[in-house]
């Protein structure tokens, strides 16, 4: 029997990152959707408008794995606050909760999923 190599190329993908997640999930797997929002300045656009450029990854697991990961991320989570001290939510995110949801008449990017 001749001996056989395996050969296999590892993609590690572009660094991103999040500033907001949204979680769902069907009988058979959790969707992790990752979001980034950032402006984009051009001095083309119109005067008075921002651009924002919206960029999404997706992942999606097995409910068994994404278990695990709720496991892990509090171990981590525990850690991480142990060694620097108290994850705090800052104070703007706490002020704008209690401000309530945007007026529709203040402009705001949509979201586009």
């Amino acid at each position: 029997m001749a001996e056989q190599t395996i050969s296999f190329q590892i993609d590690d993908g572009a660094t991103f990152f999040s500033d907001e997640v949204s979680i769902t999930n069907n009988p058979i797997k959790f969707i992790l959707d990752f979001k980034n929002s950032a402006p984009r300045i051009d001095i083309r656009a119109d005067q008075g408008s921002i651009p924002i450029k919206v960029t999404h990854n997706t992942v999606m697991m097995d409910t068994w794995l994404a278990k695990r990961f709720h496991d892990l991320l509090g171990e981590h989570i525990a850690k991480y606050e142990k060694e620097f001290g108290e994850i705090v939510i800052p104070k703007q995110i706490e002020q704008a909760k209690k401000q309530g949801p945007v007026s529709s008449t203040q402009k705001k990017p949509g979201y586009f999923g």
